[in-house]
């Protein structure tokens, strides 16, 4: 009850935080955050010198769901790619990274690193009540698919080795191509839930490299 939010007007809203960094689940605490509405889980890679293993993983995002307020946290999948490069990785930028190999594309073609990843999330949320995973930059049913058959992997595999696991986690995706709009009903018949990446999402709808000043004047989500 504490932790309810209202508008001045007394209309119910849910206030959730998100984090980049264990230093901030504190803050979203004090401000009385109802849960983690987004991890940002690319910043432990992107601090490091090499990729994290899954033990280290794991130890950070056990840190983060113990702390965390609520009972409610949404893990996005390792986004890195476009304007987030990893000084370690052969990641091959190309002329244009926004549309490279990056976010999900990434997770996919290296699934040993992407695996790592999702059993050391299942494995920290094994006492953890509502764990969601969410993965980034989706463009199609079978990419999404792709992606979930992952998960169910990891579970299974945990399952056999006798390892504490989250066994349900929702699985959703963001919504950042517009390639995915016209397939929103397949897509919704096999995602838990979605979240909107505003600002990939005009930047790829408008053709604006939302990081480049000049274009400012193009970038326009209204």
């Amino acid at each position: 009850p504490e932790r309810m939010t209202h508008t001045r007007d007394g209309q119910r809203v849910r206030l959730m935080a998100n984090i980049n960094l264990l230093s901030e689940v504190r803050l979203a605490s004090e401000l009385k955050a109802e849960g983690i509405g987004l991890y940002r889980s690319e910043f432990p890679f992107l601090i490091r010198t090499s990729f994290p293993t899954e033990n280290e993983q794991y130890q950070i995002y056990r840190r983060l769901l113990a702390d965390a307020p609520g009972a409610e946290l949404t893990f996005r999948t390792l986004d890195i790619g476009g304007d987030k490069l990893l000084s370690y990785s052969d990641l091959e930028t190309g002329d244009n990274p926004a549309l490279g190999l990056r976010s999900i594309r990434f997770s996919l073609k290296h699934t040993g690193i992407f695996k790592q990843q999702l059993r050391a999330i299942l494995r920290a949320a094994a006492d953890f009540d509502n764990l969601r995973i969410m993965f980034p930059l989706i463009s199609s049913l079978e990419e999404f698919r792709s992606a979930r058959n992952l998960v169910d992997e990891c579970r299974a595999e945990l399952g056999l080795g006798g390892v504490p696991h989250h066994a349900a986690p929702q699985v959703g995706m963001m919504i950042e191509l517009p390639a995915v709009v016209e397939i929103m009903p397949e897509l919704s018949r096999e995602a838990d839930f979605f979240c909107i990446g505003t600002n990939d999402f005009v930047q790829y709808l408008l053709g604006v490299d939302r990081t480049n000043a000049q274009m400012a004047s193009y970038y326009r989500p209204g």
